[in-house]
C-alpha cells in the first residue's frame, strides 16, 4: 500500500517542481515576489515561520503515507502531499536562485500574482485539510 502512494506522491511532486520552474519561461511578464505565497508580506520571521509550516506538514505527509487506514479518503494524502511539497520546493528554490519567487500569473488587476507551485501549495494544503477533516469525521 505505501508503495503506490509513494509513487503517486514522487510523480505530483515532480510535475509541480519542474512545471513550476519551466512555465515562467513562456511568460513575458514576471513578477518578483519577495513575500511568501500570493505576494502576501515578506521579512525574515515570516518567511520563517512558512518554513517551519510547510516542514511540518512535509511530516505529516511522510507519516501518513505510512500508515495504513482503510479510509476512502487515503488517497487525498499522496495528492495532496505531492502538490504541496513540489509547490513549496518550487518556490524554495526560486528564492534560493534569485532572492524571489517568480510570479507571472495575474488574472485580475486586483487579485495578486502568483505561480504554479502557488497553485499547488494552497491545492496541497486544501486536500489535506479535507483529509483531516473526513478522516476525524469517519473514525468516530
Amino acid at each position: 500500500m505505501f508503495r503506490w502512494r509513494f509513487i503517486v506522491l514522487s510523480i505530483l511532486f515532480t510535475v509541480f517542481l519542474f512545471g513550476a520552474q519551466i512555465g515562467k519561461r513562456f511568460f513575458s511578464q514576471v513578477v518578483c515576489n519577495t513575500g511568501i505565497g500570493f505576494g502576501i508580506g515578506g521579512g525574515v520571521w515570516l518567511i520563517a515561520l512558512w518554513v517551519v509550516f510547510v516542514s511540518a506538514l512535509g511530516f505529516f505527509v511522510v507519516r501518513e503515507l505510512q500508515e495504513e487506514r482503510a479510509s476512502r479518503f487515503v488517497y487525498l494524502v499522496p495528492v495532496g502531499g505531492g502538490f504541496l511539497l513540489g509547490g513549496a520546493i518550487s518556490n524554495l528554490l526560486d528564492r534560493l536562485v534569485y532572492g524571489c519567487v517568480a510570479d507571472y500569473f495575474q488574472p485580475f488587476l486586483w487579485f495578486p500574482a502568483f505561480n504554479i507551485a502557488d497553485i499547488g501549495v494552497s491545492m496541497g494544503a486544501g486536500l489535506l485539510v479535507l483529509y483531516l477533516f473526513f478522516t476525524e469525521a469517519t473514525d468516530k
